[in-house]
């Protein structure tokens, strides 16, 4: 499976994952300490060891059914990953749903290969240092957390340092665009991201990635935004794809070029960059989205009635514009 790849955040934007030991993404205690600094660069954080590596220790059952739920769930389907093998307070608190756990995904360049070490089996607890190969994820390693149910291991989280390891490799020079308008192909844009986002510190870079994965994104736009002027031309990928669709969609209903202009104007200041790339990200029926589509219908009535600064000859478009989501 991937989780936190720009693939997905790029027109999808449902891609991250991250979830603390005992069962839930509140806690990260195990091989804490062995994640990459705040500080790390993002090369860094994709290639160092997360922990030390040590001796694997338990039952040999239990290391077996540990090092198989792996493979399980990063080499096979979806949905028997998010509906059998992790358990459901890692489900509630990183995913929201089942669904948004299969959804986040990706089937078209999966990982092809696991391997997990140093499994330290405590109880009804363990923990591994999990690699993976091929695909998407090739290289991201990184603490996991288990948790006996029953007598079933099933996946109880994954530490920060693997979802650090996750983000440096999604995001790194490997990254292919699949969407022609991917907020995400340019690479100074995207790096800049990473670096972004990998340099909060761990408490930080949690309720990042968990905030992406569960739409309810309020710390991701300022972080993006930060990254603006690396886009092609300077600026932002995302207002230029808003704005790209604003105009078509201004086009298809009959108005002029000038109400496309004058709406485009006054919306580069009414919405900060920050409020629309957590709009985008949040998509369809989120409360941001809806205050951003409402925005977009004030200053077009204002540039149909010709206020200061809009042309008097323009008339509203029949249609209210409609925000075309990225999911």
């Amino acid at each position: 499976m991937r989780m936190l790849g720009p693939t997905i955040l790029a027109l999808a934007l449902a891609a991250t994952a991250g979830c603390g030991g005992s069962g839930g993404a509140g806690a990260d205690t195990a091989n804490s300490s062995a994640a990459p600094s705040a500080g790390a660069s993002a090369s860094t954080v994709a290639s160092a060891a997360p922990a030390v590596a040590a001796p694997s220790s338990g039952s040999k059952a239990d290391i077996i059914a540990i090092t198989k739920l792996t493979k399980s769930i990063e080499t096979g389907k979806p949905e028997l990953a998010c509906k059998t093998l992790m358990n459901t307070a890692m489900i509630s608190s990183t995913f929201g749903t089942v669904d948004n756990c299969v959804a986040g995904a990706d089937e078209d360049d999966p990982t092809t290969a696991v391997t997990a070490v140093s499994i330290q089996v405590n109880g009804n607890k363990a923990t591994a240092i999990v690699t993976d190969s091929g695909g998407a994820n090739d290289g991201a390693t990184g603490t996991w957390h288990f948790e006996r149910t029953g007598k079933t291991w099933k996946l109880a989280g994954w530490g920060v340092d693997y979802m650090r390891s996750l983000t440096a490799v999604n995001f790194g020079p490997n990254y292919k665009a699949t969407e022609a308008d991917d907020p995400f192909a340019n690479a100074g844009y995207r790096l800049c991201v990473r670096d972004g986002m990998v340099a909060k510190d761990d408490a930080a870079f949690r309720k990042l990635a968990l905030e992406m994965e569960t739409d309810h994104n309020t710390v991701a736009g300022s972080v993006f935004a930060a990254c603006a002027s690396k886009g092609p031309g300077g600026e932002s990928p995302f207002r230029a794809i808003f704005e790209k669709g604003l105009r078509q969609e201004f086009h298809a209903y009959g108005a002029p070029a000038e109400a496309a202009d004058c709406v485009i104007d006054k919306l580069r200041t009414a919405i900060p960059e920050a409020n629309l790339i957590n709009a985008v990200l949040n998509g369809t029926g989120s409360k941001e989205l809806s205050k951003v589509s409402t925005t977009v219908a004030t200053a077009t009535q204002a540039c149909a009635k010709g206020s200061t600064g809009s042309h008097p000859t323009i008339r509203a478009p029949k249609h209210q514009y409609t925000i075309r989501p990225l999911h």
